[in-house]
């Protein structure tokens, strides 16, 4: 995958863009005040295992465990470990892995990089995981419940 800027005809990029918005405003941020924006970012999402009643199938969550259950993560571990492997060979810095409060609910949190990088792994991170839960037959969404 790769990530671009959007452009109205060449070397006009749309000024409306939300990547050059966020390279603007640092760049302002840097230049007028001396700072330099850094931001690390939490992902919050669930995954999902297909079942099969009667006729229908049905996305439900993969456990049921309680808030931080190491259990609930043990369930999930084989997704969980290779999305944290995969994030790690993108230079994407994993810091925290835990089940959230909702059944099939994980965080991944991410260390903190200058604010383009940060959005961009975002991006990085939602498609790999949903990339890796698909491949291990899941589904992982980033709906609130």
């Amino acid at each position: 995958m790769v990530l671009v800027d959007m452009h109205m005809k060449p070397s006009h990029p749309w000024e409306y863009f939300p990547r050059k918005t966020l390279r603007r405003v640092a760049m302002i941020l840097e230049e007028e005040f001396g700072l330099v924006v850094n931001d690390g970012f939490e992902s919050e999402f669930y995954i999902l295992r297909q079942t099969t009643r009667e006729v229908n199938n049905k996305w439900v969550p993969i456990d049921s465990k309680p808030y931080c259950s190491t259990s609930s993560f043990d369930v999930a571990s084989h997704v969980l470990l290779e999305v944290i492997k995969a994030l790690q060979k993108m230079h994407i810095s994993v810091e925290q892995v835990h089940s959230e409060a909702g059944n099939g609910q994980f965080e991944i949190s991410l260390g903190h990089s200058h604010c383009m990088e940060a959005a961009d792994n975002v991006v990085f991170v939602k498609e790999t995981i949903k990339a890796i839960a698909n491949r291990n037959g899941l589904l992982a969404t980033f709906m609130p419940k």
